[in-house]
């Protein structure tokens, strides 16, 4: 963490005699905990216990938000000597199928094209057929009998990236939206990116959300409450009283 290796949002830390779970930098920042050299200590108690422990015993918990294959590859994550993809928490390389399982790659946002079908399917159907070799992460052409790497793919067009739209509601319960940052993972790209855009992107659709006007108690759509400037878009809080949308989201 220190090192800037491990993103701190992407780690939970349960607070001692409560039901509350943050993130360990809002631990940090809130003068709950300090971290040093890989060990927490828990001020209050000045109790101590190292991060690896902590995550073993369930204290700390790990989340990682998948991303596409095609954002791995752009974002620096995928090895091409080794045809493996970087573990940013634990700075592992690991191959396909278990980044998959750790959830660093999304099963279905990527598609991977079977050439003897001329069809794209999900990456966890082609895993499962041996379209992609678990193991080496080659993706075989069934035309030409070829074993190609991801980065060849991709840039073959054999590997595409779905469109995907999500509710404001699962954005934030699937972890792309930071409660720190009040920022979006877009896990096409891997990028951050504001509300304002997930929204123009179409990876976010807030039709469905209402919002509780605190001055007025009324409830009303989305679209009026970022009219009315209670939604900052491009901040990605609720303004009145002033909120991260994870948090207004629990507290209805």
């Amino acid at each position: 963490i220190e090192k800037g290796l491990i993103d701190p949002e992407s780690l939970l830390i349960n607070i001692p005699r409560t039901t509350e779970s943050i993130s360990l930098l809002d631990a940090v920042e809130r003068g709950i905990v300090e971290i040093h050299e890989g060990v927490i200590t828990i001020i209050e108690t000045r109790e101590t216990i190292e991060i690896s422990t902590a995550v073993k015993t369930g204290i700390v918990t790990i989340i990682q938000r998948p991303i596409s294959i095609e954002a791995v590859i752009v974002n620096n994550m995928y090895d091409p000597k080794e045809g493996k993809i970087k573990d940013k928490l634990t700075q592992q390389l690991v191959n396909i199928e278990d980044a998959v399982h750790r959830n660093i790659v999304h099963p279905t946002i990527s598609e991977i094209k079977d050439t003897a079908l001329e069809k794209f399917v999900p990456l966890s159907e082609a895993l499962d057929t041996n379209l992609v070799n678990s193991k080496t992460g080659k993706i075989i052409d069934k035309k030409t009998g070829k074993n190609i790497p991801l980065d060849d793919a991709l840039k073959k067009g054999l590997v595409a990236t779905k469109a995907v739209t999500f509710s404001l509601f699962d954005i934030i319960e699937l972890g792309y939206y930071s409660p720190d940052t009040c920022r979006i993972l877009n896990p096409k790209t891997g990028k951050l990116i504001t509300l304002n855009e997930a929204i123009d992107d179409k990876l976010v659709n807030p039709s469905d959300v209402k919002v509780k006007d605190d001055k007025s108690e009324a409830v009303i759509p989305f679209d009026q409450a970022v009219k009315t400037g209670l939604i900052d878009l491009q901040q990605g809080i609720l303004t009145s009283p002033i909120f991260n949308l994870k948090d207004a989201s629990e507290k209805g």
